[in-house]
C-alpha cells in the first residue's frame, strides 16, 4: 500500500439527505484519529444534499455525484471501489459517529489480526431523545456468530469498520438486496475471519420520519430478511436435515411436536458449530436470549408451548413476563398477528 494513502476510508452513501448530511459529516471532521478519507456518493439527490457538501474544503473529502437514483448498494460499492484506506469504515448519511470511533476500531483491529470487522454499541434517537434500549446478552465473537443465522442486533452498518484487503481479496460487495443488504454482507464477510463488537457506545443512530414505516416496505423488508438468513443457512456446514429446518423456522412455520425435536437438533448442532459452551453461563444466556426471540415470531401452538418448557434453555423468570405470558397465550389460541407468509419454498431448500 502506497504510505501516502489514508488509513481509514469512510463512505457516506447520501440520497435526499440535506437535513442530516453535515451533522454526519461534521462528525468524521471531528474525529480523535484525522488520517482518514471521506467518499461521499450523491446517488442522484434532488434536494441540497450537494450543495451541503460541497461548503466543506477539507481536501480529505472525496465527492462522487451520480446522475440518477440507483441505490444504497451501488453507493456503497462505488466508495469501496475507490477507497485506499487499509480499513473502510461506513456511516449512514443520518448517522453520526462519537469522535472516538474510528481510533477506538483501528487500535482494536491492529491488535486482533484474527478479526476481520469491527462495529461498536450505538445509541437511538428520535427527535433528539433516547430511545428505550434493549440491553444485549450477545457479546463474544462466538456469540456475535451464533446470533447472525438469526438476525443481527449486534452490529449496526454504521459502526462497521472491515479490512480492505478482505473485501478485495474475496471481491465483497454489498449486492441483491435493498433493504438488507447491511445483513447480507455481514454474513458474507462472517466467513472470512471473526467479527466484534466494542462494548463502548461510539454511534448515534437516527429514527426518524424520513425512513420506510409503511406496511408494504416492513413487508418488504421482511422478506428481504427471510432470503437473506436462508442463504446464510444454505452456505452453514450443517446435515440437510438441519438446514431445511431452520428454514422452517425462518418461515415462522414451526409446527407440532415433530418440527420441534427437528428445530432442538438442528439448534443444538448450530450452537456446537458456534463453539458455545454449555458450562459457560454466558454462552447459556446468549442462547436463551435468542431462543426467546425466535420462538415469540412463531406460528404459535401447544407443541411449541411444550418445547419450551422440556428444552435445557427455559427461563422461568421470563415466563412469568409480560412478553412470555403473551407467549402462552398465543400458544394455546394458535393466534400471532405478526405472523407472515413467507416467499421461501423451504421444503424445496430453495430460495425464490
Amino acid at each position: 500500500m502506497n504510505e501516502n494513502n489514508p488509513l481509514v476510508s469512510v463512505i457516506i452513501p447520501a440520497y435526499n439527505a440535506e437535513k442530516y448530511i453535515g451533522e454526519a459529516i461534521e462528525s468524521i471532521l471531528g474525529q480523535t484519529l484525522q488520517d482518514f478519507e471521506l467518499i461521499i456518493y450523491d446517488d442522484g439527490c434532488e434536494d441540497s444534499t450537494a450543495e451541503i457538501v460541497k461548503k466543506y474544503t477539507d481536501n480529505r473529502i472525496i465527492f462522487l455525484q451520480g446522475e440518477v437514483n440507483r441505490g444504497v448498494v451501488y453507493g456503497l460499492n462505488q466508495g469501496i471501489e475507490v477507497a485506499r484506506g487499509k480499513y473502510v469504515a461506513m456511516l449512514d448519511s443520518d448517522d453520526v459517529s462519537y469522535p472516538e470511533r474510528l481510533q477506538k476500531e483501528v487500535e482494536y483491529l491492529n491488535a486482533h489480526e484474527n478479526v476481520v470487522l469491527v462495529g461498536t454499541r450505538i445509541i437511538q434517537k428520535k427527535d433528539g431523545v433516547v430511545c428505550e434500549q434493549h440491553a444485549s446478552p450477545v457479546r463474544t465473537g462466538n456469540q456475535i456468530r451464533f446470533e447472525l443465522l438469526f438476525q443481527n442486533g449486534s452490529i449496526a452498518h454504521s459502526s462497521f469498520m472491515v479490512r480492505k484487503a478482505v473485501l478485495d481479496q474475496y471481491h465483497l460487495r454489498y449486492e441483491i438486496f435493498h433493504y438488507v443488504q447491511d445483513y447480507h454482507m455481514l454474513t458474507r464477510i462472517s466467513r472470512c475471519g471473526d467479527l466484534a463488537c466494542l462494548e463502548e457506545t461510539l454511534v448515534t443512530y437516527r429514527v426518524h420520519d424520513q425512513q420506510a414505516t409503511s406496511y408494504r416496505s416492513r413487508r418488504m423488508k421482511t422478506d428481504e430478511f427471510d432470503r437473506a438468513r436462508c442463504m446464510y443457512v444454505d452456505s452453514l456446514p450443517l446435515q440437510k436435515e438441519h438446514k431445511s429446518i431452520l428454514k422452517k423456522l425462518i418461515c415462522r412455520a414451526l409446527y407440532g411436536r415433530d418440527d420441534y425435536e427437528l428445530f432442538r437438533r438442528a439448534f443444538e448442532a448450530y450452537r456446537e458449530l458456534c463453539q458455545l459452551r454449555k458450562d459457560n453461563e454466558e454462552d447459556q444466556a446468549c442462547c436463551r436470549y435468542i431462543l426467546h426471540r425466535e420462538l415469540t415470531q412463531q406460528k404459535h401452538n401447544l407443541g411449541l408451548l411444550r418445547f419450551y418448557l422440556t428444552n435445557e434453555y427455559r427461563d422461568r423468570k421470563w415466563l412469568h413476563s409480560r412478553l412470555g405470558l403473551e407467549f402462552v397465550v398465543k400458544c394455546i389460541i394458535k393466534y400471532n398477528k405478526r405472523w407472515y407468509a413467507s416467499t421461501i419454498d423451504y421444503m424445496n431448500n430453495e430460495v425464490l
